[in-house]
């Protein structure tokens, strides 16, 4: 509140200068710059006037975001009466003269209302105006930052979404491997603890790119633990990794279809993955072969979050290129750093 008060005093001193800088512009273009532009200016003067632009201002502030209609109109025009009726009191009493001892008002109401009522009209339009303009961007800024936990909101719940779906497919490679007695099982479990220490406590906000690409080692290591011949992967990077930042789990649900979606099994069929990384950008590539026999339940939440989140991150400052071909099912994207 102390803030916006003397915001508003401080624009309506140069208002206030500015405005009897207009009125007295014949004198200005005459004699130019000088002390007689300012002659009207008098302290008492200064505090009616800024007075009847704080009364609309302040009426304002009280009753308009309610809505009061009324007590707006209401309150401007007694406010401002008060406030002038104040000023003309003022006024006779100065220009009072004293006769036997008796003092008499030799100001007339309907002279100084002529004389005064331009102001009057134009500090009253500056009350109300600095409050709209207020006001305005009051709601923008209001409107922006429901936006932003909106926005933030979804993020959470695509995070919420993304990890389970994770944590489901690797327990169910783990339950794979212990019901046939498979002497990876040990080591598949060390893995899906490292996976999940950093999907719990190392994503909870921007991770190196570095990070995210020792994730992705981990969990194709962890896939690989599945069968007798692991599927080939190659996993090409090229950049300094260590220096750029990206919301975590944002590549892996592209390594993760392709798993699932993949066919990795025969003896041509290989995944390919490469990151390289920029100052001004990374591109991140995966392709890999279609099997016809391996179907999503889930409706494929995986990559349906993972474009939603990079709507929401990247606005306008990324590229995805989705090629689900006959065969092959390719994926291209292209982050654009600030």
């Amino acid at each position: 509140m102390r803030n916006r008060l003397l915001l508003f005093t401080l624009c309506f001193i140069v208002y206030y200068l500015l405005l009897h800088i207009a009125f007295g512009f014949p004198v200005l273009v005459r004699d130019g710059l000088t002390l007689r532009v300012f002659k009207n200016i008098t302290f008492p003067d200064l505090c009616f006037s800024f007075l009847t632009a704080a009364v609309p201002y302040m009426v304002l502030l009280r009753f308009y975001p309610a809505k009061k209609w009324l007590a707006c109109i209401t309150g401007i025009l007694a406010g401002v009466s008060l406030v002038f009726m104040m000023r003309y009191g003022i006024a006779g009493i100065m220009a009072a003269q004293a006769e036997e001892g008796v003092v008499r008002n030799t100001v007339r109401l309907r002279t100084f209302f002529n004389q005064y009522v331009l102001y009057m009209i134009v500090y009253t339009v500056y009350g109300i105006g600095f409050y709209f303009i207020r006001y305005a961007y009051f709601q923008e800024l209001q409107q922006k930052e429901l936006e932003l936990q909106s926005r933030q909101s979804e993020l959470s719940f695509l995070r919420s979404q993304i990890n389970p779906h994770f944590l489901f497919n690797t327990l169910n490679n783990i339950y794979s491997l212990v019901y046939l007695q498979s002497p990876k099982a040990l080591e598949t479990i060390t893995g899906f603890s490292d996976i999940m220490r950093y999907m719990l406590y190392d994503s909870t906000k921007d991770v190196a790119l570095a990070m995210e690409v020792t994730y992705i080692e981990k969990y194709i290591s962890l896939q690989q633990l599945k069968n007798a011949e692991p599927p080939t992967v190659t996993f090409t990077k090229k950049g300094d990794m260590e220096d750029t930042y990206l919301p975590p789990l944002l590549l892996i649900p592209f390594v993760e279809n392709a798993f699932k979606h993949g066919e990795l099994s025969g003896p041509g069929d290989k995944l390919e993955l490469a990151i390289t990384n920029g100052d001004k950008q990374t591109v991140f590539y995966c392709h890999n072969k279609i099997a016809n026999n391996k179907k999503d339940t889930t409706g494929g939440i995986g990559l349906k979050n993972v474009q939603r989140r990079l709507e929401l991150l990247f606005p306008g400052k990324h590229v995805l290129e989705i090629i689900n071909g006959p065969i092959y099912f390719t994926v291209k994207l292209k982050l654009v750093h600030d």
